[in-house]
């Protein structure tokens, strides 16, 4: 009988026939998937640095749309530069094609689109020599007014040179010329560092001076020249310098409508800050809302006489909030109204700030004596209770003489919470205050021989909200309505940048003065739909800081692709 396994073993060698025809047969497909594969990472490898020249040649271009360079040239220049025909790691590219595409207006942009011809290897056994591999990228830029305000209050002092050398290059990254720049500098109060003429700086919408095009013009009072000569020290008086950089920005944008007719520019304060409000103007003896004393031997209780005589001043809490165990000083000077130094003095001599309200004497605007100016009679003389401190902690003589805390500051910002679902004064302890006269922290005891600390508390919320007030005004741009011929409301955007590496900053403040979207503390919400959002940006360290500035330059340029 025939064995079936036997007549079966045939059958094996056909097998293996099969598969050795199949292999020939799908080898060239092998081969063809192989070289597609190589080919295509030769093609993917080519078009990252077409990409990479393009975004390059983009941005390079992008910065210099605000001047008289030549875009298209220069996007050119710029991509030759970064793609290098016929060097290595280029896989012998060749036919570099470009096509630049240059917009102008209040946004101006600049598209770059490549092509180039990448040689294939194994796609040529089917005859495909080439690929034609592409690339684009968009570079926008608007011309910009920015009022820059930095705190150099004395927690400053180790970290001021890093400072200084960032914010320099913030300045630069702006264009000498085309854009606008303007500075603002804080301790105890605010000044105005650039420009620095007129000074003291007019402090209504229709003076001279405002953010102007020269800030990099090379004179030794220039903006970069002028951040160069900051020094540390004093309080941090956010509020004051808020206003002052919403009253230079109202400058030049009055100059551009008295000039142009109109207003195309994007406006924007950047403040920068280590630290918390610890300092509130005032006008202590305001017509209509005066808080002095009867029988503080003030000759001018009430602001009623012609010329005028205001008790304008800051005060200044210190420590840390809630300023629970701290004493207000005394009354200081607002630099801002001193004619008696230089812009570049105060840039160099934070201390300038203390001096105090006797050497107002000879300042028309701030005449506080009556015919004297020893130091026995200071308008409010020492005999009868008043004492012009310069703000030391722990004398609050001068603060005996009040009958209240005033209830708006030297601008006429509110100096109580604004509402708007968030109550500044929550981020200070108490939830419950809606008000600087707020009861359950002691209250403002000002009959008390020896006014409680508690007192200090109250300087502190009206702190706070003062910046909050001052804030809310800018970017709602509420004194359009009083601007005389104004038909151009303004657009104002600010950014914050915390340095937290000195203790720490309040993120709630900061990112509420920013109007950031999506914003909440302590369950209220911070963000205002209604007008424009900003940027926080927190830093820790210094390599933090340098990050933080290029990212609020690039956010106001709009350099990106």
């Amino acid at each position: 009988m025939m064995s079936l396994g036997k007549r079966q073993a045939p059958s094996n060698r056909r097998r293996r026939g099969t598969v050795l025809i199949f292999l020939t047969l799908a080898t060239p497909f092998f081969v063809g998937l192989c070289g597609l594969g190589i080919d295509a990472t030769i093609c993917y490898i080519v078009q990252t640095e077409l990409s990479a020249a393009v975004d390059g040649a983009a941005l390079g271009a992008g910065r210099l749309l605000s001047t008289n360079a030549n875009a298209t040239d220069i996007a050119n220049e710029f991509l030759d530069a970064n793609f290098r025909i016929g060097q290595p790691g280029f896989w012998a590219s060749y036919n570099l094609t470009p096509s630049i595409v240059v917009t102008t207006g209040t946004t101006k942009t600049v598209t770059v689109n490549a092509s180039v011809t990448a040689p294939l290897v194994f796609m040529r056994l089917i005859h495909q020599n080439a690929a034609t591999v592409t690339a684009t990228a968009t570079a926008t830029r608007r011309d910009a007014r920015v009022e820059f305000v930095i705190d150099r209050s004395g927690s400053m002092s180790a970290l001021l040179p890093s400072l200084v050398t960032y914010a320099q290059g913030f300045t630069e990254q702006f264009t000498e010329g085309y854009d606008e720049l303007g500075l603002v500098v804080f301790s105890g109060s605010g000044v105005v560092g650039y420009p620095t003429t007129p000074w003291p700086a007019p402090l209504t919408y229709n003076g001279s001076g405002g953010p102007d095009t020269s800030f990099y013009s090379g004179a030794s009072t220039d903006m970069v020249h002028q951040i160069g000569n900051l020094a540390a020290g004093g309080g941090t008086g956010m509020g004051d310098a808020l206003a002052l950089a919403y009253i230079e920005l109202q400058k030049a944008h009055m100059r551009d409508m008295a000039a142009l007719g109109n207003d195309t520019r994007m406006s924007a304060i950047v403040l920068f800050t280590d630290g918390v409000p610890s300092a509130v103007s005032t006008y202590l003896n305001q017509n209509g809302n005066p808080v002095v004393k009867a029988g503080s031997g003030c000759p001018y209780p009430t602001d009623t006489l012609t010329p005028a005589n205001p008790m304008y001043g800051y005060v200044v809490m210190t420590g840390s909030p809630p300023y629970s165990s701290q004493k207000a000083g005394g009354l200081s000077q607002l630099a801002s109204i001193d004619p008696g130094h230089t812009s570049a003095q105060y840039m160099a001599g934070p201390s300038l700030d203390f001096v105090t309200p006797p050497t107002y004497a000879s300042y028309p605007v701030n005449s506080y004596t009556s015919s004297s100016s020893s130091s026995s009679t200071h308008g409010c003389n020492n005999t009868t209770g008043w004492n012009w401190s310069s703000g030391t902690v722990g004398n609050n003589s001068t603060l005996t003489n009040l009958s209240a805390l005033p209830s708006t500051d030297k601008y006429g910002y509110s100096l109580t919470a604004n509402g708007n679902g968030y109550k500044l004064s929550a981020i200070v302890g108490d939830a419950s205050a809606t008000s600087v006269y707020d009861s359950t922290k002691g209250g403002f005891n000002p009959t008390a021989a020896n006014p409680p600390s508690s007192n200090a508390y109250q300087w502190g919320l009206a702190a706070w909200d003062e910046v909050d007030n001052v804030a809310e005004a800018i970017r709602s741009d509420a004194n359009y309505a009083n601007r005389t011929g104004d038909t151009v409301p303004m657009a104002i955007t600010i950014y914050t940048i915390g340095y937290t590496g000195n203790g720490g900053t309040d993120y709630g403040l900061l990112e509420k003065v920013a109007n950031i979207n999506g914003c909440a503390v302590n369950g209220y919400s911070c963000y205002n739909n209604t007008e424009l959002a900003g940027l926080y940006v927190q830093a820790s360290d210094t390599t933090a800081l340098a990050n933080a500035f290029s990212t609020i330059a690039t956010a106001i340029l709009r350099l990106s692709h």
